[in-house]
């Protein structure tokens, strides 16, 4: 008999907060030269990534492997609109 759940109670699955899962990956730790992290930071911050993803997004690159969609620069909102008249 399980304890603590009343009959007539609804389980409902429990939320994580934060954000999605990114799939299998696995820890790989790797000392980089200061200017490749440097560097590596400055494309994470323009493209609004992790400096994970980006080393991700340059191993997948290097290797001729897919490279996953979280690993590519998020949509901004600082995009001009064209004005209509402009449009064609």
């Amino acid at each position: 008999m399980v304890t603590g759940i009343k009959p007539d109670m609804e389980i409902r699955e429990r939320r994580k907060p934060g954000r999605p899962a990114k799939g299998d990956r696995v820890f790989t730790g790797v000392r980089l030269p200061r200017e490749y992290r440097v560097a590596a930071e400055a494309i994470a911050k323009r493209d609004g990534v992790d400096v994970t993803d980006v080393v991700t997004r340059l191993v997948g690159e290097a290797l001729g492997l897919p490279i996953p969609d979280y690993c590519f620069p998020k949509a901004t909102s600082q995009q001009e609109e064209l004005p209509l008249n402009k449009a064609s």
